[in-house]
């Protein structure tokens, strides 16, 4: 994981919901067993009852709720068992071939369990782990295009009444093998982790430690980092893609804001009926009547809308005061004073005469 010679991106598919897009299968042997809720991890073998399984998931589930197994095994196989880290049975239910099989997990503490097979020997056939969880754990993922170390932000909240938060862990699963980071909280309450990713695709989750024990997982995140380009896409729980986002190294992405009214923005312009921003569509703004430049003459410009308005005022005062400092209204006024005496002279004598 060391740092690449040419400018990379990260292609994010953060995949959310992951037990409901694929149902994990996490224990092999005679029979499997395969819980609704589970995340992705890696490959490992896991010890019970004097026994190793396979397992490449770890199951989850809300400390109180139930947890659900589609067990499909062979017919001497009589119980599903759901037991604590030191191996005692805290509950167990009767299975006859395939079946669905639900646990409660009611009063039991946040922390790591293990579900098993027994057979009509009492001889365990699959165990796969399970972490009851006091937390929900959200993982996110943050990478820019070029130079500089992937950012993974870890936010655990309590759900339950859970022991404190001891150790927050990233689990990155790549081509060189696996690698456990201890993230360091940011005094909020998230936690931060950073990794210098080579080009290649990646698996990582968050795991959450009260002490030794885990005490809350994220969902798994699939991470893919290329050239020059940053994409995030999130597929919700109907596994459909949710929204899709790509930044070249020298973009912004934009931002989609929403409000309590659910306007959201989608480019320059206006706003429509529904609330949502249209981008082919421009706003009319109107335009100033009058406006006034640098010397303070008034300028007229249109605008039906403002006719009698001050700047209508302002632009025939000036024309105005402009005609009075004009030679030929002078010569005007000259003649035609003249015209008026002389017309008045003849009046007077006239009116003599008679």
């Amino acid at each position: 994981m060391n740092v690449p010679s040419k400018r990379i991106g990260l292609l994010l598919l953060a995949v959310t919901g992951l037990s409901a897009v694929s149902l994990g299968v996490v224990a092999q042997g005679e029979g499997q067993i395969v819980l609704e809720s589970s995340v992705q991890t890696e490959t490992r073998t896991v010890s019970y009852a004097n026994e190793t399984h396979t397992v490449s998931s770890v199951g989850r589930v809300q400390a109180g709720d139930p947890l659900t197994a589609l067990v499909t095994v062979p017919s001497e196989v009589q119980s599903l068992r759901l037991s604590d880290g030191n191996g005692s049975v805290v509950t167990e239910r009767r299975v006859r071939g395939d079946d669905s099989v639900t646990l409660s997990t009611r009063g039991l503490a946040p922390g790591e369990y293990v579900v098993s097979t027994r057979d009509e020997n009492g001889t365990t056939e699959d165990a796969v782990p399970v972490v009851v969880a006091g937390y929900e754990t959200t993982l996110s993922v943050r990478g820019s295009a070029g130079y500089g170390p992937t950012v993974f932000s870890v936010t655990p909240r309590e759900v339950t009444a859970a022991p404190a938060v001891d150790d927050v862990r990233v689990v990155v699963r790549g081509p060189d093998g696996i690698s456990r980071m201890n993230a360091t909280e940011s005094g909020d309450g998230n936690y931060t982790a950073l990794a210098t990713l080579d080009p290649g695709s990646y698996r990582v989750y968050a795991e959450v430690y009260a002490g030794d024990r885990v005490v809350g997982t994220s969902d798994s995140i699939r991470v893919r980092v290329s050239n020059e380009t940053t994409t995030v896409t999130r597929t919700p729980e109907n596994g459909t893609v949710a929204e899709d986002a790509t930044t070249s190294a020298n973009e912004t992405p934009e931002t989609t804001q929403s409000t309590a009214e659910n306007r959201t923005a989608v480019g320059n312009g206006t706003t429509t009926e529904n609330g949502t921003a249209d981008a082919n569509r421009t706003q009319r703004t109107g335009t100033p009547a009058a406006s006034v430049d640098d010397a303070g003459n008034a300028t007229s410009t249109g605008g039906i809308g403002d006719l009698g308005g001050p700047g209508v005022t302002n632009a025939l005062g000036g024309r105005f005061s402009g005609l009075t400092g004009s030679p030929l209204l002078l010569v005007g006024a000259l003649v035609g004073g003249l015209v008026l005496s002389t017309a008045a002279y003849q009046t007077l004598y006239a009116l003599r005469r008679r």
